[in-house]
């Protein structure tokens, strides 16, 4: 359920309730001959959230928004992600934005309840991991069809999940291991040609470390991407090509 609305002429609230509902999350683990059952484990659950987000216009080149969310999800405690931004106008052709918010991410049956004899243990007392976000950046359009944007950004990450051996039993077992953080640099350069053709370029510049100051694997320090697009004469259909490419 969500409601938007238009308070008054400076005001736009966006409000909101959100239930899911798992009617089954099941697992099982067996040997099917001879049959020998090692796992069988059955639940449900449940998520509900309340949102609720104002965006204000303070000046004609400012606008702010302030916003929150509260989640309860089964057997874990109440989540709170709060967001804030601004947006400042510095002309026609340029524009500041600046914004900070967190969220969370529960774990799942699998991390908390999957176990295997002599292999791995359960974690019934995982945590949701939690981030915030740090982000600012700078938009530019040199002419009407020519876009430049440049960001900065830092990510925080605690209670990270992930699998380890359980030193005592000698079991693999998902834990709430630490910290992560990341920061980065993003520029980006958009052109649209009169036809609808559109090449946009992006370079991101980025380090990510855990809490021991180890560089994180699988976290490419460079990311780059190139991308062209051009509209068909069907049904407002575009075809488009695009090509990566990570450090």
């Amino acid at each position: 359920i969500k409601l938007v609305s238009a308070l008054d002429a400076r005001n736009k609230l966006v409000a909101g309730f959100e239930h899911q509902r798992n009617r089954m999350q099941n697992q099982r683990n067996y040997d099917a001959s001879p049959y020998t059952l090692y796992l069988n484990d059955r639940r449900h659950g449940e998520r509900s959230g309340l949102f609720v987000q104002d965006e204000f216009q303070w000046t004609s080149e400012l606008r702010l928004t302030v916003g929150g969310r509260y989640d309860l999800v089964t057997g874990q405690s109440g989540q709170f992600s709060p967001r804030l931004g601004a947006v400042y106008r510095l002309s026609d052709q340029t524009v500041w934005r600046a914004q900070y918010g967190s969220s969370f991410r529960a774990p799942n049956v699998y991390e908390s309840y999957y176990s295997l004899p002599g292999v791995q243990s359960a974690s019934s007392n995982l945590r949701p991991e939690t981030i915030k976000t740090w982000e600012a950046g700078l938009e530019h359009y040199l002419d009407s069809r020519t876009r430049l944007l440049a960001s900065a950004y830092v990510y925080r990450l605690n209670k990270l999940i992930d699998q380890v051996t359980e030193t005592t039993s000698g079991l693999l077992q998902y834990t709430n291991i630490g910290r992560t953080s990341a920061r980065g640099v993003e520029l980006e350069a958009e052109r649209l040609w009169a036809g609808g053709t559109r090449l946009r370029g992006s370079l991101d510049v980025q380090h990510a470390d855990s809490s021991t100051s180890a560089a994180l694997t699988n976290s490419p320090r460079l990311v780059g991407k190139l991308n062209l697009s051009t509209p068909l004469p069907w049904a407002g259909l575009r075809l488009g090509t695009e090509g990566q490419w990570l450090s």
